[in-house]
């Protein structure tokens, strides 16, 4: 007879070795980006020229203003990288 405790800690084994071969397989978790990289870069290149609200990228891109906001940070990031290493 089991009791809760054991049943959910045995579940939590089965499923931690479950992602243990997932990974040994070279498996991708989490959820898809909503962007390929192609289209990522065109937003950002768009955000570095052109005079266009966020809001209006995250519109035309079909994603959320956060997103854009977060790849506008990543941009800053990388400038600032490359203005420390000069």
């Amino acid at each position: 007879m089991f009791y809760k405790g054991e049943v959910r800690f045995n579940a939590g084994l089965l499923s931690l070795g479950g992602s243990r071969t997932g990974m040994a397989a070279g498996v991708k978790f989490g959820r898809k980006p909503k962007l390929s990289k192609r289209k990522e870069q065109e937003l950002l290149d768009m955000l570095d020229s052109v005079a266009i609200s966020k809001e209006e990228l995250a519109r035309q891109f079909n994603i959320s203003r956060a997103t854009v906001y977060r790849l506008a940070a990543k941009l800053d990031k990388e400038f600032e990288q490359q203005t420390q290493a000069i």
